[in-house]
């Protein structure tokens, strides 16, 4: 009730300001023209009474004439002064308002701007007022588009376009503008809203870009495991030939070639899971010092000799907690891209260093969370990239590289690594000035490292134990069978839970020392073998194997606290001694 009388009170005022101004204007020019009236009079009258009468009602008259002047007068510079405090009021109120505002005539010049606008567009006010408003926007934007609208209706919908700032930067806004009649001047003028969505467009990549992953993920966990099934076979049956062959037959060269592809096709394999990030992950204190030296000799066969590498290591480095062979994928995608981009020789420059969240400037950029960061540099002296190439670089399956020599994985797989170590990913790059990569990890307070000696060590990987091998697809099954017989193993062979459970009801006296089994398979699962097993045998080992990942993840779920695991696809060698190490661990 109260809005209500409110509203009243404010429409009588308003009519009132508007009448008074009326009367103040007709009342001195009734007097005026009555006046004039009673002088004629005055004059062609012959009776010196009614010339009397009339002078003194001219007298009164001229009185009145003379306050209604002073009425008009007074009405005016109210009405002026109402005028000039409203339009100060509302230009204060644009000019504080959070929310970048602009002022324009209806020629599109910019005659107010607020603060929240001049913060955006990193102009000072003398800079834009009297400017046209394409300084900020383009020619060809939502105002000359909507005119139509704007005018029709007084408003112009949100529309998203880009503001220019004075550097040149685009910035996108949801732009809006409405036409009101400014009092003061008697003209129309147009007040344009503008809201920054940077940070909702960032939002949006990071949305689309996780429906890419989730489809990614999708497309690879569910290729994974027929391929990695085709990729054991192949790297088995290459081994086995190169144990076979003489290193100066001919048909090594081939035997080699087969084992070659079947390790690019689990590479390919690994960075989609890595891309999806269904990878199994085993992060550990790393130090990137000691994995750039282990890796200096593969990274300078993969550089060729018309590029010099550089490395510059800090020799007071923080640790970081990060897979190590995630971040040697990382690291040898961008060599490999460097390489590529200096096909006339160059420098590589590798240099690792600590920064400070707080200080270093690329980290305040980011609003980096953690207070101490690890980065490391890859910067090459190439061909540098355009901006639109560069905006791309990460994005899934891009590549700029000629057919058949590059699938667009590699990047795209080392941003998502990164991103789920919670590290920064930074790119600079001019066209022929080169390109820089750094990459900031958080500082871990673990200071425990696995420090891996150089050189590989022989591990012996026979035995004589009993494995009961139970795998559905019989490649695999084959090449697994045949690798450990040749390490001394004794093996049964099943091909399903049936009849591996079948097989041990009527074998009571041959117990097991490993169950070695695929987790899917038809009739009964790895896991319920398992579990069904370890009812009877309790002192059996557990190793699982399987090319999908994500049953690989969900057994530490499942109630089997002593199984291992070993991913798809495998060598003879690496199944031989993973069995070894789950065999030598004690119970």
């Amino acid at each position: 009730m109260k809005d209500f009388w409110k509203k009243i009170s404010e429409f009588a005022t308003n009519q009132a300001r508007k009448k008074s101004l009326n009367l103040a204007l007709i009342v001195p020019l009734v007097i005026f023209v009555f006046t004039i009236l009673l002088w004629e009079h005055y004059v062609s009258s012959d009776l010196i009474y009614n010339r009397v009468i009339i002078s003194n009602v001219i007298i009164l008259l001229g009185t009145l004439f003379a306050l209604s002047v002073g009425i008009l007068i007074w009405s005016l510079e109210r009405n002026y002064q109402y005028a000039r405090s409203t339009r100060t009021f509302f230009d204060n109120i644009i000019k504080s308002t959070v929310a970048p505002m602009l002022v324009i005539d209806l020629n599109t010049n910019i005659r107010t701007v607020n603060q929240g606008a001049l913060k955006l567009l990193e102009y000072k006010e003398t800079e834009l007022a009297g400017q046209p408003i394409e300084i900020i926007l383009s020619a060809e934007g939502p105002l000359k588009a909507g005119t139509p609208e704007l005018f029709n209706k007084g408003f112009l919908a949100p529309v998203e376009c880009n503001f220019k700032t004075k550097e040149g930067k685009q910035i996108p806004v949801l732009f809006s503008a409405s036409v009101i009649k400014d009092a003061f001047e008697n003209r129309h003028r147009i007040v344009c809203v503008a809201q920054d969505i940077s940070e909702r467009k960032v939002l949006e990549q990071q949305l689309f870009r996780a429906r890419q992953l989730e489809f990614v993920g999708r497309l690879a966990s569910g290729v994974a495991h027929d391929f990695n099934n085709l990729l054991s076979g192949m790297a088995g049956l290459s081994e086995f030939l190169l144990m076979e062959i003489d290193r100066d037959s001919p048909l090594r060269k081939d035997a080699e070639q087969i084992n070659q592809l079947a390790v690019s096709g689990s590479n390919l394999t690994r960075q989609l899971l890595a891309f999806s990030r269904r990878k199994m992950t085993r992060p550990e204190v790393v130090d990137l010092n000691e994995v750039i030296l282990r890796l200096s000799n593969v990274i300078r066969k993969i550089l060729g000799e018309s590029i010099e590498l550089v490395t510059i290591p800090d020799q007071e480095l923080d640790r970081i907690y990060v897979d190590p062979g995630q971040f040697e994928q990382v690291l040898l995608n961008l060599i490999t891209n460097a390489r590529d981009a200096m096909r006339d020789g160059g420098k590589l420059f590798i240099q690792t260093a600590n920064a400070s969240g707080s200080e270093n400037a690329d980290l305040k950029s980011l609003k980096a969370k953690a207070e101490s960061y690890v980065m490391l540099l890859v910067q090459d002296t190439g061909h540098g990239m355009p901006e639109e190439v560069k905006k791309r670089i990460f994005d899934p399956f891009f590549t700029t590289k000629e057919e058949g020599k590059g699938v667009g994985l590699g990047l795209a797989t080392a941003y998502e690594i990164i991103q789920a170590a919670e590290g920064h990913f930074i790119v600079e790059s001019k066209v022929n000035e080169g390109t820089t990569f750094k990459i900031y990890f958080p500082k871990t307070e673990n200071v425990e490292s696995k420090s891996e000696e150089s050189g590989e060590q022989y591990r012996a990987s026979s035995g004589k134990e009993r494995i009961l091998l139970v795998e559905d697809e019989p490649l695999v099954k084959s090449v697994a069978a045949r690798a450990l017989r040749l390490h001394g193993y004794e093996v049964i062979e099943m091909s399903n839970g049936s009849e591996a459970l079948h097989w041990v009801k009527e074998n009571p006296n041959v117990v097991p020392d490993l169950l070695l089994t695929d987790i899917v398979m038809p009739q009964i699962g790895g896991k319920d073998l398992a579990k069904k097993l370890l009812e009877t045998h309790p002192g059996m080992k557990i190793l699982f194997t399987s090319g999908y990942i994500t049953e690989a993840q969900n057994l530490d779920k499942e109630n089997l606290p002593r199984a291992a695991f070993i991913q798809k696809p495998f060598t003879p060698t690496s199944l031989s001694q993973k069995v070894r190490d789950v065999l030598d661990v004690k119970l």
